[in-house]
């Protein structure tokens, strides 16, 4: 405890009182160093959580949209899709009409 003149002479000048030496000399908390970073931690932290498990959640869906049997359909008796006949039916049209292009491009190429 200071010496009680010290204490009544601060007292008058408006000075706050002491009532410890380590008030004295102990360092004063900036505000940096308060709890603002600690809070943004906390909260960036436990959102990083929650996103994380959305994530895999999220992810086991597409997993089980991106499926074949979900897209094309379970395998029938013979071990065919029902999906695969029509896919086949326009991989044929797209192909033939790709192969009369490049035909063409060749002819025209041939010529010029």
């Amino acid at each position: 405890m200071l010496a009680p003149s010290v204490v009544s002479l601060a007292q008058t000048h408006g000075v706050p009182q002491l009532t410890d030496i380590s008030e004295i000399v102990s360092i004063p908390k900036a505000h940096a160093q308060s709890g603002i970073g600690d809070t943004a931690a906390r909260f960036f932290g436990g959102a990083l959580e929650v996103f994380t498990v959305l994530n895999w959640i999220v992810l086991g869906m597409v997993q089980k949209v991106l499926n074949p049997d979900f897209i094309f359909g379970e395998n029938m008796a013979g071990g065919v899709r029902p999906m695969e006949p029509i896919l086949n039916k326009i991989w044929m049209i797209s192909r033939d009409i790709v192969n009369a292009i490049f035909a063409f491009l060749l002819i025209v190429g041939a010529i010029m």
